[in-house]
């Protein structure tokens, strides 16, 4: 296994993240702290008022939130359905040149909510803006989900799979 570190040495472009179970929003909070900003973080089990007040004491900077979770506007943040088409809308509005990482927390949380098509269709839209922009992608998966039969399939398309300890 890779390290964060390492892969985005090897200035590899998709990345999976095998996170532990438990305290799972902290070790996305460690990830962010080794990212280099400006990013987009997708938050699919938080509002962004949590997370927001996550960042600040945390000295997370400079990162815009995709919010699922709610529907109140927040500072840094677009509020949008699970839809794939409105996450990949929010996307393309705060995409640019500058943009370093998108960062989904949770590719598992949304499929309490939506097909595994729709799963499938935004792991191909990130891949393929991983692939043609400056910006790395990172899928978070929970470990005890990585051997389901869609993370498996998307885990053949990544540069690297991460073990976040």
């Amino acid at each position: 296994m890779t390290t964060l570190q390492e892969a985005l040495q090897k200035k590899h472009k998709i990345l999976m993240l095998e996170l532990p179970t438990e305290h799972y929003f902290h070790h996305n909070l460690a990830t962010l702290r080794e990212l280099t900003a400006p990013g987009i973080f997708i938050s699919t089990q938080r509002p962004a008022a949590n997370v927001t007040t996550h960042f600040k004491k945390e000295n997370i900077h400079d990162v815009h939130i995709i919010d699922t979770t709610a529907d109140q506007e927040h500072e840094s943040c677009s509020c949008v359905t699970t839809d794939v088409d409105a996450i990949v809308g929010a996307i393309n509005a705060q995409l640019n040149d500058e943009t370093k990482f998108i960062f989904i927390d949770s590719l598992s949380t949304i499929t309490l909510y939506k097909p595994l098509s729709e799963i499938l269709r935004l792991s191909e839209f990130l891949i393929t803006t991983a692939n043609t922009s400056n910006a790395t992608v990172l899928f978070g998966i929970a470990k005890d989900l990585k051997h389901k039969k869609f993370i498996e399939d998307i885990a053949l398309q990544v540069d690297s799979i991460v073990n976040v300890q």
